[in-house]
């Protein structure tokens, strides 16, 4: 075959332009970036999720599995209500609804952003690599390596819980309560990614092959499904400062539910000068009542001292009984 005179640059594709690939600089906050950003996303996440449904007896026996892992805590949280009322002023059904608000999230997480998991895996093997030639974010691909159907179970299962548990508690839906119950979920999916995110991050540092820190944040979660109310200041301060799960469940179910704060977190509000409990005691301290403190501020505070002017008013009605008697 004789020559046509023409060379084409190596890897050239014969479409009339070479086959050499210009990097994306545009912005990614730019909306035809984040467009492009979200559906590259979808398409990564929904070749695993087929991966995964393709055996139908995994993806059956998957699902089945994380219900009764986490169905075991309902059980037990129905069996220890059935023997007392409520805990720290939250009854069963309130309870369970605080369960569906964690599990929602964390199941939407598995199901769309397990990825991270591998990450300390794949730095140690080297095969991370191969992510950073590509023309795609690493981040956007190592959030797209694992679909896990287990969060489709938990997905479930939080839906029922948060449904029936609304149902029974008397839970008023209106508009407003509905929208803000999606920006929760919606927010916290986006915080348990990015949690996920930072704990698996150190596998760049550690050298080896696995890490504990992540299965610790892990396990801190299962705190988030059951009221603050119950556990002392360390584990408050774990779950909402170092471990920010109480943002998930407990808080919005505070909103949800119309429930006041615990006394200890109550102190933000007061001061800020709002709060009803915040007028109150500022006005027992204007009577001269002695502020409740320290540990006695967790729920097991004393009622405060009878101001001077009432007990003399106390005295006085006393002593006019005594007198007409």
């Amino acid at each position: 075959m004789a020559s046509t005179g023409r060379t084409h640059p190596a890897g050239a594709i014969l479409r009339g332009r070479p086959a050499t690939h210009t990097p994306d600089t545009t912005p990614w906050w730019t909306p035809a970036r984040i467009r492009r950003l979200v559906r590259l996303y979808f398409t990564l996440q929904l070749i695993q999720l087929r991966t995964v449904v393709e055996y139908r007896g995994d993806f059956w026996i998957g699902i089945l599995g994380a219900a009764l892992m986490h169905g075991a805590g309902l059980v037990f949280i129905g069996a220890l209500f059935g023997r007392i009322p409520e805990i720290a002023g939250w009854t069963v059904w309130e309870v369970a609804i605080l369960y569906g608000l964690a599990l929602i999230p964390r199941g939407l997480g598995e199901l769309f952003c397990d990825g991270p998991w591998m990450l300390h895996a794949r730095v140690n093997s080297g095969e991370f690599d191969r992510i950073l030639v590509r023309s795609i974010s690493p981040a956007l691909q190592s959030a797209t390596q694992l679909a896990s159907i287990h969060g489709l179970g938990q997905l479930t299962l939080g839906l029922s819980a948060l449904l029936i548990g609304a149902s029974r508690a008397g839970l008023d839906w209106t508009a407003g309560k509905i929208v803000f119950l999606l920006v929760v979920i919606l927010a916290s999916f986006v915080m348990l990614g990015a949690i996920n995110y930072l704990v698996n991050m150190v596998g760049f540092w550690e050298p080896s092959t696995q890490s504990a820190l992540p299965t610790m944040y892990a396990t801190m979660f299962d705190f988030a499904k059951v009221p603050l109310d119950t556990y002392n200041i360390v584990i408050r301060v774990l779950v909402t400062v170092v471990a920010p799960y109480a943002f998930v469940s407990y808080f919005p179910g505070l909103l949800l539910l119309g429930k006041d704060p615990p006394l200890a977190l109550d102190g933000i509000g007061d001061a800020a000068g709002g709060g009803n409990r915040g007028r109150h005691h500022r006005v027992a301290l204007a009577q001269g009542a002695q502020p409740v403190s320290g540990r006695r501020s967790l729920g097991r505070s004393r009622p405060p001292p009878v101001p001077p002017q009432v007990q003399q008013d106390m005295f006085a009605n006393q002593t006019i009984g005594h007198t007409y008697h």
